[in-house]
């Protein structure tokens, strides 16, 4: 039997911050659109090389790896994440693109074996899964300028991208979301409000989940008329730049 684009791909155990994982269905849409949006964001071609260094069982894992299947690129994988090793990969395979949760990058930036010439082949170093440290993202563009990537998300199905062009100017901000996505930030009483205030994030796009695996009533309550409600609180700025 042939796939369907509707088809169950996987099921992502997450808990968020609370209560007890939820499985949280992604089809092979869904999947496809992972790959071709965010090697868009990422500027994911052929003949880039890919690294992921560290679990390969959550999603941030997906979020270049799908990209680089898609366009063929080399994708690099180490067995577990270690500071000297991802240097010395870095320099040995010129590795183009790289994503990191925050804990990650703060060991690399302090490793030793730092030193700026050796990851000179980066053009993208991605931050995610936990906001990074000010003062460590000012340190991270200054020694590595204009790789710097932050993608604000959830695996239920959205996400925006800070990009590398516009790190330093809107420092603090976690960009916005891609073509396709949508975003509103609203209040209490569900109306939209204007740049500046703060609300709950609402957002939609083509990776936004079908629903939790076998819990119609959370579905019911994180989706409501095509919205995810992620029960985050953030602003937008004039330019429509998130800022949690």
């Amino acid at each position: 039997a042939c796939v369907e684009a509707g088809d169950l791909f996987t099921i992502m155990y997450s808990s968020g911050t609370t209560g007890l994982p939820k499985g949280i269905c992604h089809t092979h849409f869904i999947r496809a659109m992972y790959a071709l949006t965010l090697a868009s964001s990422y500027r994911i071609a052929p003949e880039s090389v890919v690294l992921h260094t560290g679990a390969i069982v959550f999603n941030g894992a997906m979020v270049t790896m799908m990209p680089a299947f898609m366009t063929g690129a080399t994708y690099v994988l180490h067995r577990a994440f270690d500071p000297g090793a991802f240097v010395a990969t870095v320099e040995r395979e010129r590795v183009t693109h790289t994503m990191m949760v925050p804990a990650q990058i703060i060991a690399v930036l302090s490793s030793p074996g730092f030193d700026a010439a050796r990851l000179a082949s980066l053009q993208c170093l991605l931050s995610l899964g936990a906001p990074l440290p000010l003062e460590w993202k000012e340190r991270l563009n200054r020694l590595l300028p204009g790789r710097f990537h932050e993608l604000y998300g959830l695996t239920e199905g959205f996400v925006t991208i800070l990009d590398r062009d516009d790190a330093v100017r809107k420092a603090g901000s976690v960009g916005v979301p891609p073509p396709f996505y949508d975003m509103r930030i609203v209040g209490e009483d569900g109306r939209d409000l204007p740049a500046g205030e703060v609300g709950e994030i609402i957002g939609r796009g083509p990776i936004t989940m079908p629903g939790y695996y076998a819990r119609p009533e959370q579905t019911a309550a994180t989706l409501r008329d095509g919205w995810l409600y992620t029960g985050d609180l953030g602003y937008v700025d004039d330019d429509g730049f998130l800022f949690l």
